[in-house]
């Protein structure tokens, strides 16, 4: 919302490329479901090709006392597609935030400490059995693809000096 008020143009390169990479996960989901690994290990499907796991996202929202939260999200997940797991567009769209603001935040120290929280959520995507390693890194090709072809776009065009 800042971006669109303050700054139209960062704002149309922000969604040039966002878009780019939800376009490119959601046909990836079409062309190429695949299941992440709580529901491979699941004895609930068919698949079970690996030890099963617990899928234990929703006990930290219980241990909290917040269990109307984890209701929430259960029945969340029963809308959600089950078999979007490649690639992760939450750790594409976690590292997307940090490439595109890159350039514009203050220090090197902030840039590298901006870093921890992409690689935190691959960790927490892993430990929980949401996403495979290779997920990840998939979500993660398609920022670095978006950004790689829409900066040599605009650069063509001399739109606007790349900041990503």
């Amino acid at each position: 919302m800042y971006l669109w008020i303050r700054y139209r143009e960062q704002w149309i390169r922000y969604i040039r490329r966002f878009a780019s990479i939800l376009f490119a996960g959601v046909l990836t989901y079409i062309v190429m479901p695949t299941v992440p690994s709580w529901m491979a290990a699941s004895d609930k499907y068919p698949y079970q090709i690996l030890e099963p796991l617990q899928r234990s996202t929703g006990r930290g929202w219980n241990w909290l006392g917040l269990e109307t939260v984890n209701s929430v999200l259960l029945r969340g997940q029963q809308w959600a597609n089950p078999t979007a797991a490649l690639p992760s567009l939450h750790a594409a769209f976690a590292l997307f935030i940090v490439a595109f603001f890159w350039k514009r935040m203050p220090n090197k120290w902030v840039q590298h400490s901006s870093l921890l929280f992409p690689l935190s959520m691959a960790w927490c995507f892993v430990y929980f059995g949401e996403h495979y390693i290779t997920d990840i890194l998939a979500g993660w090709a398609y920022v670095g693809a978006s950004f790689w072809f829409w900066n040599r776009w605009e650069a063509k065009r001399q739109m606007v000096e790349p900041l990503a």
